[in-house]
C-alpha cells in the first residue's frame, strides 16, 4: 500500500524587517524559477513486514502531470522488480486525473501498481 502526495516549499521569506549590518542585505537563496520554490513528490509505503518506507524526489519546476507520472513510472518498475502488487492512493488533484496520467496508469497496473483515489 502506498500513499503519494506533492508539496512545494517557498524559499523566499516575506519578513517585513531583518537585522543586518548597515549597508548589508540579507537574502535567502532561490532555486528553480523566479518564485524560489522547491517542489517535491513523495510516497509513504506500508511494508508487508509491518514497517514503513518513505521515498521522494525533488522536481525541477512546477509540479504537474509530467513529474508525477515520471515518479510513478519508476515506482511501478520497483514494484515489478520486487514481484509484489500494490495500490497507490492519491488525492483528487486535476493532474492525477488527466488523460496522460490515466494512460500511464494502464502500464503501472500491468506491472502490479494500481491507482485508487481518496474520497473528496
Amino acid at each position: 500500500m502506498f500513499f503519494l502526495d506533492e508539496s512545494g516549499f517557498g524559499l523566499s521569506l516575506p519578513p517585513t524587517y531583518a537585522w543586518a549590518r548597515k549597508g548589508e542585505a540579507k537574502r535567502v537563496p532561490r532555486a528553480w524559477g523566479r518564485s524560489g520554490r522547491v517542489n517535491a513528490v513523495a510516497h509513504l509505503e506500508r511494508r508487508s513486514c509491518g514497517g514503513w518506507a518513505l521515498g521522494y524526489a525533488l522536481l525541477e519546476g512546477r509540479c504537474g502531470t509530467g513529474g508525477v507520472v515520471a515518479y510513478l513510472e519508476r515506482l511501478s518498475w520497483e514494484v515489478a522488480r520486487e514481484g509484489v502488487r500494490g495500490v497507490v492512493f492519491l488525492d483528487q488533484a486535476p493532474f492525477h486525473r488527466s488523460r496522460a496520467f490515466r494512460e500511464a496508469a494502464q502500464g503501472w497496473r500491468e506491472r502490479g501498481l494500481a491507482v485508487a483515489y481518496l474520497p473528496r
